[in-house]
């Protein structure tokens, strides 16, 4: 009878301590529906000059690509639609955010007259580790040059430092310069010309071919003002080219043969004493060039960043500018290509700006990732810069994103590509960049994970209930032996304490 009542007790008890999340559905749990809303917070309204990006381009670990409007692009800005009013072709060019502002003709074939000097001398810098090397000049060498072009006129056996006809080259043109260059780096003219053709194709120009060293009245040569761009960012990207490009006098000392001389830059862009009228204090390098037969063009470089609000650094081109004045009685040419630029520069700096469309510290978004040991994956912070009109507010910019194949499927690696966006404004796109991955994504079996299917709901159902099935068996298994020793154990110590308490009333009963 005592162990009876010991195990209905025991049951009893147990009863009463298993939870009711074992015998029914829990609803007190986290679980959201399928169809529940997502949670989202409200977008600013920015103002036009706010300095805070929205937190709608919240995207980050960026790399710009080949897309929109960058130099290979062809579609315009909004509002891009400014006409020459003599030059042949022309572009500007955002460096930093590769953007291309504006183009013209960007692909039309034109002899590039002395805008090849800018490769024979940076062929030369590259190839020349010592620049004050004595060159001797080569004899005749005013018979090696096209009548009419520039000339240091340098004199046969003269010699001078590579340096120094490197400054004649770029601030004067000089073609007697350019010849002396090329005979002392490779022997001969055309295969110097190898050179600079070998060059520019590692540059990236597919429609540049030279002829000659110096580029004046020379056979079938050509460039257009795309290519000028890719080659005039890569010799600014050498710091001995972008001092030569930037300098505006220069004193060569006296030589073997000639006295000491100074030049000035024909870039008046820069030069403040020859025509001060078009000295622009934006322009940081560049270099001007003149063909009765091809009109002038000039090239340049010009950094705001420090100057103005707008951050615009431009790379620009005008090329075959042919417009004819008066000036001081003379009939003037060559000055047609320093109205066309600094137009130009003018047009960029007061209808575009640089925006910080994302930033870091933004709020970043994740992409689903399938069959892997997370189920999103973010990027990496990033500062990212656009340009945009100068009148654009953010909120008014469409984002499209794109995730590559369609969805991420793990493994992943950090870095890998995993979507696309578009920031467009009126029609135009004005970034298309890369989201790169922020970490590395393991498949979950890799991970040690168990893998259930998510599209198996029933599954999901039968192994939560096989789980409550087992930690009810054990309950009632465990539970009642458990409850059943300590009763039998209280009840054994009862009955002995009530034997002892009888032999001591015996004891004192005799």
């Amino acid at each position: 009878m005592k162990k009876l009542l010991c195990l209905l007790l025991a049951f009893a008890l147990t009863a009463g301590c298993l939870p009711l999340s074992t015998f029914g559905e829990d609803t007190t749990g986290s679980t959201i529906a399928d169809d529940a809303p997502a949670l989202t917070e409200p977008e600013p309204d920015l103002a036009e000059d706010a300095q805070a990006p929205q937190t709608d381009f919240a995207f980050g670990s960026v790399s710009i690509f080949n897309g929109c409007r960058t130099l290979d692009g062809q579609v315009p800005l909004a509002g891009s639609d400014r006409k020459l009013e003599s030059a042949q072709s022309a572009i500007v060019y955002e460096q930093n955010t590769k953007t291309l502002v504006y183009a013209y003709n960007p692909d039309m074939k034109l002899a590039p007259g002395s805008l090849s000097k800018i490769i024979t001398a940076l062929v030369v810098v590259e190839r020349v580790p010592d620049l004050d090397a004595v060159v001797t000049v080569g004899a005749g060498i005013a018979s090696r040059i096209p009548g009419g072009a520039t000339s240091a006129k340098l004199k046969s056996e003269e010699q001078m430092s590579v340096r120094d006809l490197l400054h004649l080259l770029i601030l004067q043109n000089a073609a007697d310069a350019a010849v002396a260059l090329a005979e002392y780096v490779a022997g001969t003219r055309s295969a110097f010309v190898d050179l600079m053709n070998q060059r520019v194709k590692q540059i990236g120009c597919i429609n540049t071919s030279f002829t000659d060293v110096h580029g004046v009245g020379s056979g079938n040569q050509y460039t257009t003002a795309r290519d000028m761009i890719r080659i005039m960012m890569e010799a600014t990207e050498n710091p001995i080219m972008f001092e030569l490009l930037s300098t505006q006098k220069y004193t060569v000392e006296a030589t073997n043969l000639s006295d000491k001389r100074t030049f000035a830059s024909l870039n008046y862009l820069m030069e403040t004493t020859i025509v001060p009228k078009y000295n622009y204090k934006q322009v940081t390098s560049g270099f001007a060039s003149y063909s009765a037969n091809t009109g002038a063009s000039v090239v340049c470089t010009a950094d705001s960043s420090t100057e103005t609000k707008q951050g615009l650094n431009l790379v620009c081109v005008v090329m075959g500018a042919t417009r004819q004045f008066a000036e001081n009685g003379w009939t003037v040419n060559n000055y047609g290509n320093f109205d066309e630029m600094v137009a130009l520069l003018e047009y960029a700096y007061k209808n575009f700006k640089v925006n910080r469309v994302i930033y870091e510290g933004m709020t970043m978004e994740e992409f689903p990732v399938s069959g892997g040991s997370n189920d999103a994956v973010g990027v990496a912070d990033v500062n990212i810069d656009s340009v945009l009109p100068a009148k654009a507010q953010m909120k008014n910019l469409i984002r499209n994103v794109s995730v590559v194949n369609g969805g991420l499927t793990a493994p992943l690696k950090k870095g890998d590509l995993i979507a696309t966006i578009e920031l467009w404004y009126q029609n135009s796109c004005m970034m298309e960049a890369q989201l790169l991955c922020q970490e590395d994504v393991r498949t979950a079996a890799d991970s040690g994970l168990t893998v259930y299917s998510a599209l198996a709901p029933k599954e999901e159902g039968e192994r939560s209930g096989i789980s409550k099935a087992v930690t009810i068996i054990c309950a009632v298994i465990l539970v009642p032996v458990l409850s059943y020793l300590v009763i039998n154990s209280y009840l054994r110590s009862r009955y002995r304490a009530r034997r002892r308490r009888r032999r001591q009333a015996r004891r004192r009963s005799r």
